[in-house]
């Protein structure tokens, strides 16, 4: 019932760059120096050329982390309380900090602010709920994709089916909606927006959410926030990976929050 503005396509590379690491050197007092960390850092491919590509491989408290760095940005107010647990010093000493194979900087640890009762009372950037998301990836269809003709579902039989040739049944190419099946991630806004102007909704990479994940509840319900309690968080949206049931406006999908 709340109005809400979400960005028209996700964080990229370039952003996480330009704004995360301010918030970085905010949290720890100390200038941010890629080059000194042993861990792969957790936005980034590596490859300047990539910079305009999705922020990836980020956790939940990285994501609301970069929330919290554009509301400053924007002179907004914060949604939530983040702290860094490691000093650089910490963070740059193989003895202190020892990174697994592949392993991404997991050490920001965020929490939704108490100074609102309800995720939806702040004004500064967050994370979309669950129902937010799917409210926006449906852009007023009522099929499993929006599409230019209006909406289209799988055709039965073809939830698995990787074949780039696989037609909604609006006659809508799945192929032109997202990337799908695939172990490639595109630059953004590569595929057409939806009705509201919003750009890789389907594929690519997952999108968190602001909801902790749990069953949905019996009956309808007003502005949701997800489960009271739970150790995981929605994300939603599928990713290059996933197989074409996985990227439906209603497929829900939950991982660790670190």
């Amino acid at each position: 019932t709340r109005s809400f503005y979400m960005m028209t396509h996700e964080f990229t590379q370039a952003m996480f760059e330009e704004l995360v690491w301010l918030y970085y050197e905010e949290q720890t007092g100390a200038t941010y120096d890629e080059s000194g960390f042993f861990c792969e850092q957790p936005y980034y491919f590596g490859a300047d050329s990539r910079i305009d590509m999705q922020a990836e491989s980020i956790t939940w408290h990285w994501a609301v982390a970069a929330a919290n760095a554009l509301s400053d940005y924007e002179y907004r107010e914060r949604c939530y309380v983040c702290s860094y647990d490691l000093t650089v010093e910490e963070r740059q000493d193989p003895d202190t900090y020892v990174c697994e194979e592949d392993e991404t900087d997991d050490d920001m640890s965020c929490y939704q602010s108490p100074d609102f009762d309800s995720i939806y009372d702040c004004a500064g950037y967050r994370l979309p709920t669950e129902a937010e998301w799917e409210y926006a990836a449906r852009s007023n269809s009522e099929q499993a994709f929006w599409t230019p003709n209006g909406g289209g579902n799988l055709p039965t039989g073809t939830e698995m089916d990787c074949d780039p040739t696989l037609q909604l049944t609006d006659g809508t190419l799945l192929v032109e909606m997202g990337s799908y099946c695939t172990n490639v991630i595109t630059t953004i806004a590569q595929y057409q927006s939806n009705d509201w102007g919003l750009f890789d909704m389907y594929g690519g990479v997952s999108e968190w959410t602001n909801d902790l994940a749990g069953a949905y509840p019996e009956g309808p319900v007003t502005d949701p926030t997800g489960a009271s309690t739970a150790d995981i968080r929605i994300v939603r949206g599928g990713r290059f990976k996933s197989k074409p049931y996985e990227l439906r406006s209603a497929a829900r999908s939950n991982m660790g929050d670190n």
